[in-house]
């Protein structure tokens, strides 16, 4: 027996290209920061709602985010570091 069965349903296209970052559950919304979004290694972030399928531009960091890591425990999500970041940590709640 299989342990778990994956489905996937494709969603509406993000607004701009994006690579790497964090994404975490927010509430009824993931948000999408860090990373690099192309073109331009622009700083952005954005909210998907869940219910609505829609993407909405919310502040980015107050740092450049290129090759960050980080995570999100349900209530906050993290950046973390990077190449461009350095050592800047920001929390998004």
């Amino acid at each position: 027996h299989c342990p778990c069965r994956v489905t996937w349903k494709c969603g509406p296209n993000l607004p701009v290209a994006w690579k790497g970052g964090v994404a975490g559950l927010l509430g009824d919304q993931v948000a999408l920061v860090g990373g690099l979004w192309m073109p331009g290694r622009k700083n952005l972030a954005y909210a998907f709602h869940l219910k609505q399928h829609t993407y909405a531009e919310i502040p980015p960091p107050p740092f450049e985010t290129a090759y960050t890591q980080g995570c999100c425990d349900g209530t906050s999500l993290y950046v973390v570091g990077g190449r461009s970041a350095g050592r800047n940590v920001a929390r998004l709640f």
